[in-house]
C-alpha cells in the first residue's frame, strides 16, 4: 500500500476545532486518545515528529465523539454528528488520513461526495473547486457536466490523475452507488492519466 499523504497543517486545525467544539482540555483529549498530552500539543502545532500512529489515535478519539473528517485532511473541514447517528457510520479508505481510513456518515450523493470517493480511490483531481462550481452552475445535471469536463476541462485547469497505482476495478466499485451514466463513467476512466503521463500532458496543454 502506498504511503499516506497527511496534511498536518489541516489536521492540526481540525484537532483544535474538534477540541474546542467538544469543550475538551488538551489533557482530556490526550486521555481519550491514550497518550501523553504533550503529544497532542505537538499534533496541534502540526509538528512532523508526531508519529502517524499517534495521529491516528487522536483522529479515532475525535471520531468516537461524533466528528467526521469530511475531506480527510485534504481540507480542514470537520462535521459533528450526534451520538444517535454514530451507529449509522461506516468507514472508507482515504490516503490523506492516518492509517488510510476515516469514518463516514450517510450523505447526499452529489459532486463533492463523488470527488471525495475519487480521492479515496487514489485519483487526484486538480482544480476541484472550479469543477464543483461548474457542476453547480451548469444547466444540465452535475453528472453530465463531470462527463463532459473529464475530457474537455483542461482549459479550466481540470485534470484527473492516478497518484500511484491504477485501480480501475476499485474505482468502478466505489462509484457504483452513484449510478453514473455509462458515458460519464467511461469518460472518467479514459481521462484519468497515469503518474508518468503528467509531464507530457502539461507540455501538450501548454502548446495548445
Amino acid at each position: 500500500m502506498a504511503s499516506t499523504t497527511i496534511n498536518r497543517k489541516n489536521l492540526a486545525r481540525q484537532i483544535l476545532a474538534g477540541r474546542a467544539i467538544a469543550k475538551l482540555t488538551r489533557v482530556e483529549l490526550a486521555k481519550l486518545a491514550s497518550m501523553a498530552h504533550p503529544t497532542v500539543k505537538l499534533a496541534e502545532d502540526g509538528d512532523s515528529t508526531v508519529s502517524e500512529e499517534a495521529l491516528g489515535k487522536i483522529c479515532r478519539a475525535l471520531e468516537n465523539l461524533g466528528f467526521e473528517f469530511l475531506d480527510g485532511t485534504n481540507t480542514p473541514s470537520l462535521a459533528f454528528h450526534e451520538q444517535n447517528e454514530i451507529e449509522s457510520a461506516g468507514i472508507t479508505a482515504d490516503a490523506s488520513m492516518p492509517g488510510w481510513v476515516r469514518r463516514i456518515y450517510p450523505r447526499r450523493l452529489d459532486a463533492r461526495s463523488l470527488f471525495n470517493d475519487l480521492e479515496a480511490c487514489g485519483v487526484q483531481v486538480d482544480n476541484v473547486n472550479v469543477l464543483l462550481d461548474l457542476c453547480a452552475t451548469s444547466e444540465g445535471s452535475w453528472m453530465d457536466t463531470i462527463g463532459e469536463l473529464a475530457s474537455k476541462g483542461r482549459k479550466y485547469g481540470i485534470h484527473f490523475q492516478w497518484r500511484d497505482v491504477v485501480n480501475t476495478e476499485g474505482l468502478r466499485h466505489a462509484l457504483r452507488i452513484y449510478s453514473l451514466p455509462p458515458a460519464t463513467l467511461n469518460a472518467l476512466e479514459q481521462n484519468i492519466t497515469k503518474p508518468g503521463d503528467a509531464l507530457e500532458l502539461s507540455g501538450n496543454v501548454a502548446n495548445q
